[in-house]
């Protein structure tokens, strides 16, 4: 059903189309997985950071935000759609095989010719969180 409709561009909207669940959930640990530019690989250091997140996580009450994001200049057609939504695939698919069910791994793009206020120009914002009480 998640190919069914377009990705969502948290650029345009400011804000996660997540919002409503992530109500019930705190955030316990949020990281910035830098990518280089142009680019869907995530390296050694991210793939490490990707693990450790993995190995804290409770299958029973967490969930894995991620945000893949790409901002201003790019070289390739249509880059920055293509690049934030394919760096957060890159990382969810990350977290899977790391044994984390689909469904709780929530992947959204944030995309645009220009840099965005508060997401980096060229990573994926990933953040755990757990049921609140």
């Amino acid at each position: 059903a998640s190919g069914a409709s377009p990705p969502s561009n948290l650029f345009l909207t400011n804000r996660s189309r997540y919002e409503p669940l992530f109500a019930t959930f705190a955030p316990i640990e949020s990281v910035i997985m830098v990518f280089a530019n142009d680019s869907l690989m995530m390296g050694r250091d991210n793939k490490r950071l990707a693990r450790l997140m993995a190995e804290r996580f409770d299958p029973a009450r967490d969930v894995i935000s991620v945000i893949g994001c790409s901002h201003g200049a790019t070289a390739l057609t249509d880059g920055n759609s293509v690049l934030a939504n394919g760096r957060s695939r890159r990382v969810k698919n990350e977290f899977l095989r790391a044994g984390i069910d689909s469904t709780l791994v929530l992947e959204e793009g944030c995309w645009a010719g220009i840099a965005h206020s508060s997401l980096p120009a060229r990573g994926v914002v990933v953040t755990h969180r757990r049921r609140a009480g």
